[in-house]
């Protein structure tokens, strides 16, 4: 909805052609590289890169993607070199990072290896602290506020629904997402209920779309 048009013909228009019915969920950013790297926060990740331009290689899900979209803010708000691996999917990703051959994945489903020990979370994306990680600072904390990869999902319905269909459907989403019994299975797959009524919903949409073109723009990122 705020990449993909940016970067590909889609053949809609994600502000004109449909009307925002709720935003549902977010999903948590974690940053995590190798252990073997002896990494603990971001400020020693940017040592790092810095000290050897280039030789830390991050994974991800493939270009143009949300996980993409994230290392690179770093990089452009750290100012460091960073080689961008891009692969089918993040489950390659991951094993790559595992079996050495990548320093750095970045995904909302990665709480399991670092429970493990097997990755260390350095920071999640954001302002806030994630519950599930209260150990791990967030982007903002350790002096890197601009780094928001935005990850989330929500309603839509086709331009000229009716809006009092529009609100009945975005009340009874809203309300199902903030059930209790949700809160543990959200927590499984890196979510954090996040409702939001139509009208902040379409402006989430727009200042996603504007802080994605930046990146996109600045980062040279291309679907090639």
């Amino acid at each position: 909805m705020t990449v993909n048009p940016q970067l590909m013909k889609v053949g809609y228009d994600p502000e004109k052609d449909l009307m925002p019915v709720a935003m549902l969920t977010r999903a948590i950013m974690i940053y995590c590289v190798s252990p073997k790297l002896g990494i603990g926060s971001v400020k020693e990740l940017v040592e790092y890169a810095k000290a050897n331009p280039g030789k830390f290689n991050f994974g991800t899900a493939g270009n143009g993607t949300i996980t993409q979209m994230s290392w690179e803010m770093l990089k452009l708000a750290a100012g460091i070199d960073m080689t961008h691996v891009p692969y089918k999917g993040t489950g390659p990703a991951i094993n790559d990072l595992l079996g050495g051959r990548v320093q750095g994945v970045s995904e909302s489903v990665l709480l399991p290896y670092i429970k493990a020990g097997q990755m260390k979370a350095i920071a999640v994306g954001g302002d806030k602290r994630w519950a599930a990680l209260p150990d791990t600072p967030s982007m903002a904390e350790q002096g890197y506020p601009s780094v928001r990869p935005s990850s989330w999902y929500g309603a839509f319905v086709p331009k000229g629904t009716p809006p009092a269909i529009v609100a009945k459907l975005s009340d009874a989403l809203r309300k199902i997402v903030v059930a209790p019994d949700l809160a543990d299975k959200l927590d499984g797959i890196g979510m954090i209920p996040e409702p939001r009524d139509p009208e902040d919903f379409a402006r989430t949409i727009h200042e996603d779309i504007e802080t994605n073109a930046k990146v996109i723009a600045a980062a040279h990122i291309t679907l090639d």
